[in-house]
């Protein structure tokens, strides 16, 4: 059923063709949303940490992590309001409706995975959304796998991934990883 071996989700459209980490120049509606995130990484990580959005936030993936350290804070989800788990975050609001000019944005999330965490070999749940990944902290090293291939993160950088490929993340650092998440669909819901 699934084109690739390392591609298998819940739900799987074979129209949409990707890759594990398809290219910014396939995608020029994605690579300008990530200019526009780059462009404001710095104001998005300040107000993380001015607002302590880390703090009290519950969510854990214990099914997919390590000892329970991957931590997922949402901030948006289609046809709500953006709000960072009631916290506020108006740098990565306000972002929203910018962003929406060039693509459909159907979740927001910050993604803290906690030092020496592994999370383990995965798919998302459909094939039909990418994912934008800002680096906001990005102690090294810290690795994420799709398919065969290893990539990094880097601070003010955005990652562009197929999160419907097994993919795995490993922060070898002693301080937390944190990135902002984008979902970006591309074909129904």
């Amino acid at each position: 059923m699934w084109a690739d071996v390392d591609q298998y989700p819940a739900i799987y459209d074979p129209s949409i063709r990707s890759t594990g980490w398809p290219s910014l120049d396939e995608f020029p509606s994605v690579r300008a949303a990530a200019a526009l995130l780059e462009s404001r990484w710095e104001a998005v990580r300040d107000e993380m940490v001015q607002h302590e959005l880390l703090a009290g936030a519950e969510v854990q993936y214990e099914a997919i992590s390590s000892d329970a350290r991957w931590t997922v804070i949402p901030a948006y989800h289609a046809g709500g309001q953006c709000r960072c788990a009631g916290r506020g975050c108006p740098a990565v609001c306000a972002l929203l409706p910018q962003l929406q000019q060039h693509v459909t944005v159907t979740g927001i999330m910050f993604s803290v995975v906690g030092a020496g965490a592994h999370l383990r070999p995965h798919c998302g749940p459909n094939n039909r959304r990418l994912k934008l990944h800002l680096g906001l902290q990005v102690p090294q090293p810290t690795t994420m796998r799709i398919a065969s291939e290893k990539r990094s993160w880097v601070e003010g950088k955005c990652n562009f991934l197929d999160d419907s490929f097994e993919h795995e993340a490993w922060n070898d650092a002693s301080s937390c990883r944190i990135n902002l998440i984008f979902d970006v669909q591309f074909g129904p819901c």
